[in-house]
């Protein structure tokens, strides 16, 4: 993939990666698989993957290891807003919505 042809995709991590669950049982959240392989792909593929969510930084290790554990591939963990070309949101855009662009471009 040419580096002008890598798009940054910002994903959020609650509601859209797995289940919301309240702040103590967070890690035991069980993960959307179907949208972990996809995601993984688009890393095999050459796209950066910027994992974001409203939780506090404090929770940044409690991410990474749920996301390390549950195999998925990413580029960055951010708490709170993130630059990106497309943004994949349990409130916004779908997985499929930004799979058809990227097949697109």
């Amino acid at each position: 993939m040419r580096l002008r042809d890598r798009k940054v995709i910002a994903i959020d991590l609650d509601g859209t990666l797995c289940d919301e669950l309240p702040y103590g049982i967070r890690p035991l959240a069980e993960p959307f698989l179907d949208k972990r392989d996809l995601i993984n792909k688009w890393v095999d593929k050459g796209h950066i993957i910027i994992i974001f969510t409203a939780r506090p930084w404090h929770e940044y290790f409690l991410i990474q290891k749920w996301l390390d554990d549950n195999e998925f591939k990413y580029n960055q963990i951010v708490c709170g807003k993130v630059q990106y070309d497309y943004i994949i949101d349990d409130r916004m855009s779908t997985f499929t919505e930004v799979h058809h662009r990227l097949l697109e471009d």
